[in-house]
């Protein structure tokens, strides 16, 4: 059976986190765990974009996210503002239609009574739906109970009047209580049989905490509490009766509220707030007696709940009654009114007092305050109470009742794309007229309708791989990232993509996205057609793969990134390294910023980030735990090797060898391949060579590699050099074929970069049999295992012998061979790709954890001294700031805070360090260190510290004097559970 969700509900900007839309998503979710073998999909309007991320992170894993659809709503608007209503009608025939192309055995709706206040629409036979069995879930009919109360408006009334009539056309309502139940069968004359009570629970948030006074009391103090108190929450409406627990709390006893305090958690409009202060101060209470505490989080109200002395619940009328039985999971003796559904959920007849009698209310918050045995007997209740309502129990009566209204019509076929299509949007051509034609509507609405039209019902097409090619359409240079595009891209095109068609596509200057479609003519040897790309048609179940690096392209155009993964396009990024995070002082300043923000547009927009190295999977990994992303879901990480080919396509196979290539072939040449920039180790091994010349060994150097940035006066240094043209040669610029030869007749590769995402060099040259000297880093062990020759250190003198033993071993044959190294071809390299981009194989599932991270290089903590060398702080003689930052937010509790470098000099004054929030007008912590002094080697402090409240912006300082000589790596934080606060889910 196919069962669509209509979670419109849980978009509503009142509904998102509590209430209906809270309600709505654990049913959901428990539906979806029951399954039933049936298929679900869930539906959300595309035109409330805010919570679209956060409800596709609520249902990851438990539905495939290409089931999480969005139908286009083009005039999104409030009943509420609307002088004219068409935009409303216009967005119910949309959505309507949207549902009803779905093909489904049934539709749930989550909530009828909505869009008054934001642009949510819902609706009942208002489009194709009338055809579809349509259930939805009934929390109340309060406004119809006590219509001279909410419904004197006639905007009002009219707006609810009518959802009224769409909800008699529902084929079966689900209430939230037998109470609502009940209402709806008498107010409404709705047949007994198409209402069905499926009752609800509370979210798992809400539970029993140990004790801890040191917690309760940052608490207390936080909301202004400084004695034991009375407790209510929710709204502030006239069925609330708020009013009345204010006066029944003054009608205590003097000397039982001396000792006490009433906390009415929520925020009341002003100027029912005032009315309620002028309550209180009429009823004889001082303003410390009653506090206000407004919106509080859910941990912070959970620990209220478990707090308070009593909690009580006034309301006249509910649907249901939900904080009174929250306050009973987390341990609360609970009383409340007698009246609607709140007997059926306190289930204590000793625990009711008469609704709207504040003398009952009183007798009996007196007798929860004081009375022992009735204390205990409302707290052992509670604790046996709230287990007799859970949301399996909740889904499996709902499924019970769906099952029995899609079995009285034959199971749906077909998806909708088909012959259905066509007749709905003739259906919906003719509704969308006669609105059109009793209303005026803007010049503009015509073109927006038919785009609107045209993404909630589309023609049927094959699911696209969408392969970003944005600057390797403009420009190829040949070599480097655009090599490894233009060979996984050729392979993609020949590979088994699983069904998935290849689709070039690039972003316009405007931020759009686009088939590449004159690119993918030249790609293949055509020529363009000449017409323009067209603007790309992403569907849900298309996954987009950023191959090629468009830094700029994505933070710039965040927007249309995020529109893609929203509508349900898997979001894939390949991520070629790190070095800009991490070796910050190895690149172009004028480019970190605009690749740091790469870095983050995709650690919130991704779906997948496919490095090309299990080492860089591992590097990002860490990152995401310094960072923290923005995100709902898991981040899965994964890894693929590159391709080893030489490109003979780009060969200039009639350009004559250079005869310095044929002297290197004659000689012991050591080969250097790879853009000269600072991280690639040239001067290290220029400065070692020259040692090993002056000691009369029989050696030759050649540079492969084209200048790159802050390496001027390197490369000033090779041409003017005397041995440029004898035992050193640079190359610039050679094509394949060049490369080749050198490769073939070279003595060895040396790979001397302190940083890099793969190493393809070391690879190329095994497949020629051209043994491999690389420096010994996590991503050069991953790749060439036990075929390279490993050295270490940044000395020119360390490096110099390494290579005299490299020689030795050589001239016995005894040094490692790179012939047996794992290698690929293209081919292989786009297979891995897909199994991690399709597929979904990955090394990491990255989640939040407690442990925060910030290295030195993290741009977060800025410095007034030193300099950055090798991913440390080095101090450089001069008193100051040796770094701050990194403002970053922590919530309240313990934690460990380590300090991780090393003393370089174990001599000079002891430095210190400050942890402050709001720009240091709040001291955290404070500790000194002194020189040579640590927690151990790699950690020169380590200290407990403690938040007693939420903080948005930590700063840690570190301040330096002129004669500290240390290393700084960098801040952890940890966080420390000695009291168990948190629950094993």
């Amino acid at each position: 059976m196919r069962i669509v969700l209509d979670l419109g509900a849980c978009q509503g900007h009142g509904n998102r986190v509590r209430g209906i839309g809270r309600y709505s998503r654990l049913l959901a979710q428990s539906m979806l765990r029951e399954s039933r073998g049936h298929q679900f999909w869930i539906v959300l309007n595309g035109g409330m974009p805010e919570a679209i991320d956060e409800i596709r992170g609520d249902f990851d894993g438990l539905l495939p996210q290409e089931r999480i659809v969005l139908w286009d709503n083009p005039f999104p608007a409030a009943e509420l503002h609307q002088v004219d209503p068409w935009p409303c009608r216009v967005a119910e025939v949309l959505r309507e239609d949207f549902l009803a192309s779905l093909h489904p055995d049934v539709v749930h709706v989550a909530s009828l009574f909505e869009g008054w206040n934001d642009p949510s629409a819902a609706s009942i036979g208002r489009g194709s739906m009338r055809a579809v069995p349509t259930a939805v879930t009934l929390y109340d009919l309060i406004p119809l109970a006590m219509r001279d109360v909410y419904l004197k408006d006639g905007p009002t009334r009219r707006a609810y009047l009518r959802k009224l009539e769409d909800l008699r056309r529902a084929d079966l309502c689900l209430a939230i209580s037998e109470f609502t139940r009940r209402q709806a069968i008498e107010l409404l004359d709705i047949d007994a049989g198409k209402v069905v009570n499926i009752s609800g629970s509370v979210d798992p948030v809400f539970h029993r905490l140990p004790a801890d006074p040191r917690r309760a009391g940052n608490l207390a103090s936080r909301h202004g509490l400084w004695r034991p108190f009375v407790m209510y929450t929710g709204g502030f409406d006239h069925r609330k009766n708020v009013a009345g627990l204010i006066r029944a709390y003054a009608g205590l006893p003097g000397e039982i509220r001396a000792s006490r305090q009433l906390l009415i958690v929520g925020k009341p409009p002003g100027d029912v707030h005032d009315e309620l202060r002028e309550v209180a101060r009429e009823a004889g209470l001082s303003a410390d007696e009653v506090c206000f505490a407004g919106y509080v989080s859910d941990t912070d109200l959970v620990g209220l709940y478990n707090a308070c002395e009593l909690y009580v619940f006034p309301s006249l009328m509910e649907g249901f009654g939900l904080p009174a039985l929250e306050a009973m999971a987390c341990g609360a003796p609970v009383i409340g009114a007698d009246a609607s559904s709140l007997p059926e959920v306190i289930g204590h007849p000793e625990a009711m007092f008469e609704a709207g009698s504040d003398e009952a209310m009183c007798e009996r918050m007196l007798q929860g305050l004081v009375d022992p045995a009735f204390r205990s007997r409302l707290l052992d209740h509670a604790g046996e109470r709230f287990r007799l309502f859970s949301w399996e129990a909740t889904a499996h009566a709902a499924l019970d009742a769906l099952e029995a209204l899609a079995s009285l019509r034959p199971a749906a076929e077909g998806d909708g794309q088909g012959e259905d299509r066509w007749k709905i949007l003739a259906w919906q051509a003719e509704k969308l007229s006669e609105i059109a034609a009793w209303n005026e509507l803007p010049a503009n609405a015509g073109r927006r309708l038919a785009a609107a039209r045209s993404e909630n019902l589309p023609g049927p097409r094959a699911r696209q791989l969408l392969v970003d090619v944005s600057n390797l359409s403009q420009h190829d240079a040949g070599t480097g990232i655009q090599r490894v595009v233009r060979n996984v891209l050729r392979e993609l095109y020949l590979a088994d993509t699983r069904g998935f068609e290849v689709v070039p596509v690039r972003f316009d200057s405007a931020g759009q996205p686009r088939r590449a479609r004159a690119f993918a003519a030249r790609f293949a040897g055509g020529e363009p057609d000449g017409a323009e790309d067209p603007l790309l048609d992403a569907r849900p179940g298309d996954i987009f793969l950023g191959l090629d690096l468009s830094a700029h392209i994505v933070p710039w155009y965040y927007e249309s990134f995020d529109r893609m993964r929203r509508r349900g396009v898997a979001m894939h990024f390949v991520v070629y390294d790190l070095i800009p995070l991490l070796r910050p002082d190895c690149m172009d300043p004028g480019g970190v910023p605009t690749l740091q923000a790469w870095y983050q547009s995709i650690g919130r927009l991704a779906d997948g980030l496919c490095c090309i190295s299990l080492a860089v999977a591992n590097e990002l990994a860490e990152w995401c735990d310094q960072t923290r992303p923005d995100r709902h879901r898991p981040l899965k990480i994964g890894h693929f090797h590159l391709g080893s080919e030489l490109d003979r396509a780009r060969e200039e196979s009639d350009a004559p060898e250079e005869p310095q290539l044929e002297a290197l072939a004659s000689g012991r040449c050591f080969l250097m391949v790879g853009t000269i920039e600072p991280r690639k180790g040239h001067s290290q091994v220029l400065d070692a060579f020259e040692l090993l010349w002056r000691d009369g060994v029989d050696a030759r150097l050649a540079i492969i590699g084209k200048p790159g940035w802050l390496m001027e006066s390197f490369t000033a240094r090779l041409e003017e050099h005397p041995e440029i043209g004898r035992r050193l040669h640079w190359f610039a610029d050679i094509d394949d074929r060049g490369l080749r030869a050198l490769y073939a007749g070279s003595a060895a590769l040396l790979a001397a970069s302190e940083a890099e995402g793969f190493g393809l060099p070391i690879v190329e040259a095994a497949g020629h049999g051209l043994p491999v000297i690389a420096r010994d880093l996590p991503v050069f062990r991953e790749v060439a295992g036990e075929h390279a020759f490993y050295f270490s250190g940044f000395d020119p003198r360390g490096l110099a012998d390494a290579l005299q033993d490299w020689l030795d071993l050589a001239d016995r044959g005894l040094a490692p061979a790179s012939r047996g190294m794992p290698r690929l071809d293209w081919k292989d390299s786009a297979a891995a790709l897909i199994r991690c981009v399709i597929d979904g194989e990955h090394d990491i599932c990255w989640r939040p954890s407690g442990r925060r991270l910030f290295p030195a290089t993290d741009p977060r903590l800025l410095r007034q001294v030193g300099r950055l060398h090798r991913q440390q702080l080095l101090t450089d003689h001069r008193s100051g700031f040796l770094t701050y930052g990194p403002y970053a937010s922590f919530a309240a509790g313990n934690y460990r805070l380590r300090v991780r470098g090393h003393w370089i000099s174990g001599s000079g004054p002891a430095i210190w360090m400050d942890v402050v929030s709001e720009q240091g007008s709040h001291r955290l912590a404070h500790h000194e260190l002194v020189p040579g002094h640590g927690a151990s080697p790699a950690v020169l402090a380590e200290i407990e510290l403690q938040l007693f409240m939420d903080v948005p912006d930590l700063e840690i300082r570190l301040w330096v004097s002129a004669e500290t000589v240390l290393a700084l790596d960098g801040f952890e934080l940890e966080p420390r559970h000695d009291h168990g606060h948190e629950r094993d889910e």
